[in-house]
């Protein structure tokens, strides 16, 4: 039978891996500050496959929109924008752009899916109403982030 020594770690193996850990952690942390989108990003809302309206985001920035649609058989009749009030309405989407971020903040949609969809900001983030047909999206003015990282088949 074979002796199986055991080793114990020494302070110069602490010493080692630490510096590795902090090396790393640095590396990470300036690459995320360097590579970070510095590009100029817009909002989209498209109604029916229609875009409607594109706005930039930008910090400070704050707007209350309200699609409303009237669909009479399922077919889209007219679309406008008014107030964020929401009475006597057909069917609307209320969007929230706040701080370079885009929120959909009410929908009179029976799944609410939209408005769970939370916060986006980030280029080719969308937010979808279906019953609406509302399309909110986040897009680059620089066209290579907008495209695919990798295809797969």
């Amino acid at each position: 039978m074979s002796k199986i020594k055991k080793t114990a770690v020494t302070k110069a193996d602490i010493w080692l891996i630490s510096i590795l850990i902090i090396a790393s952690l640095t590396g990470i942390f300036f690459s995320i500050k360097t590579l970070k989108n510095t590009s100029e990003k817009y909002c989209q809302i498209s109604v029916d496959s229609k875009v409607i309206k594109t706005i930039t985001l930008r910090e400070g920035y704050t707007e209350k929109i309200t699609i409303e649609t009237e669909n009479k058989d399922n077919n889209l009749k007219n679309i406008f924008f008014k107030n964020p009030d929401t009475k006597n309405l057909k069917s609307y989407n209320i969007i929230e752009i706040k701080n370079g971020t885009v929120e959909m903040i009410k929908a009179d949609c029976p799944d609410q899916i939209c408005v769970k969809s939370g916060l986006i900001s980030i280029p080719s983030q969308q937010i979808v109403c279906l019953p609406n047909k509302v399309i909110v999206k986040v897009i680059s003015k620089d066209e290579n982030e907008d495209e695919l990282d990798d295809i797969t088949r």
